[in-house]
């Protein structure tokens, strides 16, 4: 019922040596009894618990800071305070300056370290989408269903179950998959009685 304000947030990608990130930047966090600001806050805490890494952007060391409570376990929170070449900051965090640039690079070393990236090897795969992590889970618990009624001798129906339901899960990340060709291919392999 308070029109001229948007609560929307910006949304944006960048890579910092190929990891791929993408920014939200939303409204600020701050304690207000203005109904308009307090609902860009509450899709700011909506937005917050979507990320898995949080830039705490302060301008000084007196402005809000994020409640601890509002951030998962898995989440890394990084204070970041801005604006360092008009006043010195006292606070902790990172220090750097959005008008000249300084402190960019330590930012962005910041926000690739809490990436987890540095410590992976450069042969490990990395899945970042949920869905397809969550696809692969299944996919993986089916095929050792199946490989467990190999070795179990169970009849070869019961293994087309669990592979078709493994082809499925997998089907949902790259597209139609067709059941027929790969089970015909898997049989024609394997030596399974009927």
């Amino acid at each position: 019922n308070i029109a001229g304000t948007t609560r929307d947030a910006i949304e944006d990608e960048f890579n910092i040596n190929g990891v791929l990130f993408r920014m939200i930047d939303t409204a600020g966090i701050r304690t207000t009894e203005d109904k308009v600001e307090q609902i860009g806050i509450e899709k700011t805490y909506e937005k917050l618990r979507q990320a898995s890494i949080v830039l705490n952007l302060k301008d000084h060391q007196n402005d809000f800071a994020i409640d601890q409570n509002h951030l998962e376990p898995h989440q890394e929170c990084i204070d970041v305070i801005n604006k360092i070449d008009i006043k010195t900051a006292i606070a902790k965090g990172l220090h750097i300056s959005a008008q000249t640039n300084q402190g960019i690079d330590a930012l962005k070393s910041a926000l690739y370290e809490a990436s987890g990236a540095s410590s992976l090897n450069n042969h490990d795969l990395v899945i970042t989408n949920q869905r397809h992590f969550e696809s692969l889970e299944k996919t993986s618990v089916k095929l050792q269903d199946a490989l467990n009624g190999l070795s179990q001798e169970l009849s070869s129906d019961l293994i087309a179950l669990s592979m078709r339901s493994a082809l499925h899960h997998i089907s949902e990340i790259t597209g139609e998959i067709s059941t027929d060709d790969l089970l015909s291919n898997i049989f024609s392999r394997f030596c399974i009685g009927k």
